[in-house]
């Protein structure tokens, strides 16, 4: 019998026995199916921009003829399947977190420096309600990852070990192409 809100209000318990693991099993399948996009969308991007960057004549840097960086798709489809492979879903899903987390603050903090630093250019977009939106969000980010460290520590910092690994790994696949 499953729960009901009468149930809630009235304090009843209820155990689910074992249609809690199918529960649990679909939603977390359902929250993979949005991890996904970050991982390969965001993460593909920043490599290749890399490869744009420190490997310009190197198969990173490179686009398939239909416009797919096919070799930052396989890095990063790699590295996803090895953080599957290697941890459980908590730990997969709190990695991504704090990676997309510090993602999304570091560009708030490129658009802080780069109005700062070129307050006459030409905007491609507007960033509604600046700078106090971005502040904004740029303080519950901070908060998040701060809450992510104090409650994760283990997590936190083989996220932060990773981050801090990418510029020499990738620095080292560079050199060893030449």
């Amino acid at each position: 019998r499953w729960l009901g809100w009468r149930d809630l209000l009235h304090g009843r318990r209820h155990r689910p026995g074992a249609q809690a693991g199918r529960i649990i099993t679909l939603l977390s399948i359902v929250s993979l199916l949005g991890i996904i996009n970050p991982i390969l969308l965001i993460a593909t991007r920043i490599v290749f921009a890399l490869g744009r960057e420190r490997d310009r004549a190197g198969r990173i840097a490179a686009v398939s003829v239909r416009g797919t960086p096919e070799a930052a798709l396989f890095i990063v489809t790699a590295i996803a399947v090895v953080l599957v492979a290697t941890g459980t879903f908590e730990k997969l899903f709190a990695t991504t977190a704090f990676f997309i987390t510090v993602t999304y603050a570091s560009a708030m903090l490129a658009l802080f420096a780069l109005r700062r630093q070129e307050p006459q250019a030409v905007r491609p977009f507007r960033a509604w309600g600046y700078p106090w939106s971005v502040g904004l969000v740029l303080s519950g980010s901070i908060a998040f990852l701060a809450g992510a460290v104090a409650g994760d520590l283990r997590n936190s910092a083989v996220a932060l070990l990773l981050l801090a690994a990418n510029p020499l790994l990738f620095d080292l696949a560079a050199r060893s192409r030449k």
